[in-house]
């Protein structure tokens, strides 16, 4: 593990079936509650949960004003969009470390590839550039006896979608807003922080997301996430 200047957030998972729950008013607006798996989301009076067959998870969608918010709870669900502390996390971005010091005519596996450390990692420099790269964290490397400063650039997803984070005694939430709703995702990932498999290698997750929104859609989409909760 190295240092970040950022701390790095633990995630968790979740579980099954979807339903109605019950109707109420809301400030003046006829509001019910849906029910998938464990877990409640408040919508206006016309939208409609529509269940459907899945292969390995149960899948569906929500309904309503010209909105489709699509579900999956299983094992397999979509994170949506990393943060950026998940995405340094991860450390994909690794894979790339170690080209400067290939040569040419050699084919390189996990044995042979050259081993380059990650000593520590900083966010850039407002215009910042390493090796002629623009990028949005520098890591400091070390391969043999050379230390030496490595650009990392996120993902043009995580650039373009602000992530936000909670966690209950039970539950992790991830919302992702996208900043242009037009092209982007808004949604929500949830885990259950008690569901973790050890043959699947999982935790079971619920994601509820639409993509290409109005403004005035992504509005209502995302009144729909703030009030998600586990069910008591």
């Amino acid at each position: 593990m190295f240092p970040i200047s950022k701390s790095i957030v633990l995630a968790a998972g979740i579980v099954l079936s979807a339903g109605l729950f019950f109707s109420c008013e809301s400030a003046g607006t006829k509001q019910k509650t849906l029910l998938i798996g464990h877990y409640q989301f408040d919508v206006p009076e016309s939208f409609t949960l529509i269940p459907e067959q899945g292969v390995d998870s149960d899948v569906g969608k929500i309904t309503g004003e010209g909105i489709t918010l699509y579900y999956d709870l299983g094992f397999y669900s979509s994170e949506l969009v990393s943060t950026r502390e998940e995405f340094l996390e991860k450390g994909y971005w690794r894979r790339n470390l170690s080209n400067p010091f290939l040569n040419p005519g050699i084919t390189y596996n996990e044995e042979n590839l050259p081993k380059v450390e990650v000593v520590s990692i900083r966010a850039a420099a407002a215009n910042e550039k390493v090796s002629g790269v623009s990028c949005d964290y520098v890591a400091v490397c070390r391969y043999k006896d050379s230390v030496y400063n490595a650009p990392v650039v996120l993902p043009e997803d995580i650039r373009t979608h602000s992530v936000r984070t909670r966690m209950t005694s039970r539950d992790f939430f991830k919302t992702v807003t996208s900043e242009n709703p037009g092209k982007g995702i808004t949604g929500i990932y949830i885990r259950d922080t008690d569901s973790w498999n050890r043959s699947l290698n999982a935790f079971t997750a619920l994601s509820l997301s639409a993509e290409n929104l109005t403004k005035e859609q992504q509005a209502t989409v995302l009144k729909i996430l703030k009030t998600a909760r586990r069910k008591d």
